[in-house]
C-alpha cells in the first residue's frame, strides 16, 4: 500500500505512543531477530554475564578458562571483565578490549552492570577469597577504569554475592545470593537514597523457590524480573531441555512477584528458550521500548558446547483501542492530502485484536473509495 508520507509519520508516531504499555500492566509484544553478535574471540571461548551500553553500541561481558576452556588470548586471570564496540545495533561486536589490570586480577572477576553516564562499572569478584561485589569508577568514558571498592556491609557478607544489576537512576540493585558450592543462589535487592551513598536494606525476593535462581536482570520500572537457570541444577520445571530464561512478573513495585513464566509462553512468538542452554541473561533499561533489547549466552552448538552472546529485539504489541485510534489518524491524514513523495508501509506482522491483514485491507478499501 502506498501512502502519503505525512500519513506514514503521522501512523509511526502514534503507534509509537500507543505501543507503550499503561502503566501497572505487564508489556505485551515479543522477542525476536535472535542473532549471534559475539566478538570473533579467535578461540572457542566462553562469552558470559554480557551487557551493553545504553545505545546498545558497547558489549561488556566476562571471559573464562575455568572448567577446561580457552580463555581470550590476554586474559589477565581464571575470569576477566572485556568489551567490545559496534556501529550499530544490528552489527555484530568486534574490536575487543580488555578492561586491563585495574578491573581484572588473577583470580575471576565477572561484569555485572554500568551506570547511564558510562562511568561507574559494577562487578563480582572473588579477589579477597570470597565472592563480593564492587565498583570502579574513571573521569571519562575514554579512560581504563580505576582501582576498585567493595560495595560494602551492606550488601556483602560471608556468602556469595555477583552481578550486581543496578537501575538507571543508580538506586536499586539486584544480584544473586548462595553458599559456595551449593546450589540455592537467590535474588535479593537492596537500595539507596542517592548514588553517593552506599547500597543497604538488602533484602531476599520472596520469589525465591527451591530451585536455583541467579543471574538477574529487572526492569526499569521494576515489574519485570528476568533470570535463568543455574549450571548447578536442578533445572526449573516448564522449560525445553537445556537452561532457560524465566521472567517474574509484579502489579506494582511493592507488590510480590508471580510464578515463574517462560518468556515464550508470556509473549507468544518469543524465540529465547529452546533445547540448548541460554542464561546469563540482560535486559536493556529502555525495554519495553520498540527495537529494546535482550542480552544473554546461548549454546552455539550441542557439540560445540560453549556459549556466545546473543541479542533479541522487543516488538510491542498495542492494544486494540489504540489500533483503532491509529486508524483513524492515519486515514485522516491520508484525505486531507498527498505529497509528491510516498513511502511504503510495511505493516507490523502481529497486533492485539486486529491482525495486520484486516487492517491493511481497511486501510486499503478506504482509500480507494477516496480516490
Amino acid at each position: 500500500m502506498v501512502i502519503a508520507k505525512h500519513a506514514v509519520l503521522t501512523f509511526l508516531a502514534v503507534y509509537s505512543v500507543l505501543a507503550e504499555p499503561v502503566l501497572g500492566q505487564i508489556p505485551q509484544g515479543y522477542f525476536t531477530d535472535v542473532r549471534n553478535v559475539s566478538p570473533n574471540t579467535g578461540v572457542a571461548s566462553f562469552d558470559f554475564a554480557a551487557f551493553a551500553s545504553a545505545d546498545g553500541l558497547t558489549l561488556y561481558f566476562s571471559d573464562t578458562r575455568n572448567n577446561g576452556l580457552t580463555p581470550i588470548p590476554g586474559n589477565l586471570g581464571d575470569e576477566d571483565m572485556w568489551m567490545a564496540t559496534r556501529s550499530s545495533v544490528d552489527e555484530v561486536f568486534s574490536n575487543l578490549v580488555n578492561l586491563g589490570p585495574g578491573v581484572n586480577g588473577p583470580n575471576a572477576d565477572d561484569v555485572g552492570s554500568i551506570s547511564s553516564d558510562g562511568l561507574t562499572l559494577y562487578f563480582g569478584s572473588n579477589r579477597s577469597g570470597n565472592w563480593d561485589l564492587y565498583q570502579a569508577t574513571r573521569s571519562s568514558t575514554s579512560e581504563p577504569f580505576g582501582n576498585p571498592e567493595t560495595l560494602g556491609p551492606g550488601v556483602n557478607t560471608v556468602a556469595v554475592e555477583n552481578v550486581p544489576r543496578v537501575s538507571p537512576d543508580g538506586l536499586t540493585m539486584v544480584y544473586h545470593v548462595g553458599l559456595e558450592g551449593r546450589a540455592d543462589r537467590d535474588i535479593w535487592m537492596a537500595s539507596r537514597s542517592s548514588p553517593s551513598e552506599p547500597f543497604g536494606n538488602a533484602r531476599s525476593l520472596d520469589m525465591n523457590s527451591d530451585v536455583e535462581d541467579w543471574w538477574p536482570t529487572i526492569s526499569s520500572d521494576g515489574l519485570a524480573l528476568i533470570t535463568s537457570d543455574s549450571y548447578f541444577r536442578p533445572l526449573r520445571p516448564g522449560g525445553e531441555g537445556g537452561l532457560d530464561i524465566w521472567v517474574w512478573t509484579r502489579n506494582g513495585p511493592d507488590e510480590a512477584f508471580t510464578q515463574a513464566m517462560n518468556p515464550d509462553v508470556l509473549w507468544p512468538g518469543s524465540e529465547l528458550n529452546s533445547s540448548r542452554d541460554a542464561g546469563y541473561v540482560y535486559l536493556s533499561p529502555d525495554w519495553p521500548a520498540i527495537g529494546s533489547k535482550i542480552y544473554f549466552t546461548g549454546e552455539v552448538s550441542a557439540a560445540r558446547g560453549y556459549g556466545d552472546v546473543f541479542q533479541a529485539t522487543w516488538v510491542p504489541e498495542p492494544t486494540t483501542s489504540g489500533i483503532t485510534f491509529a486508524i483513524i489518524l492515519l486515514l485522516t491524514g491520508c484525505k486531507r492530502r498527498r505529497l509528491p513523495s510516498s513511502l511504503e508501509l510495511d505493516f507490523p506482522n502481529r497486533w492485539d485484536g486486529i491482525r495486520d491483514h484486516r487492517f491493511a485491507q481497511c486501510c486499503q478499501s478506504m482509500l480507494s473509495n477516496d480516490n
